[in-house]
């Protein structure tokens, strides 16, 4: 359903043609598989470090190791 941003609460219902299976089964082959699997902490810290609009801070992260992660 990635065709409108948000909806309403009136529009939010079982009868509306846009939340129908078949229309998500048809939609879902046109898009990419844009997962990806995230085996650890680390490599979601290190993914998310990259995406834009991130603010990386200089406060400590507690219990660091046990996240998995390295200090600076």
């Amino acid at each position: 359903m990635s065709t409108k941003e948000r909806y309403s609460q009136d529009e939010l219902r079982k009868a509306n043609p846009m939340f129908s299976r078949t229309r998500a089964t048809i939609e879902s082959a046109f898009y990419g598989n844009n997962v990806h699997e995230v085996t650890s902490v680390s490599e979601a810290y290190n993914l998310v470090k990259k995406q834009s609009g991130v603010i990386v801070t200089d406060l400590p992260i507690l219990h660091i190791k046990e996240l998995g992660l390295q200090p600076r």
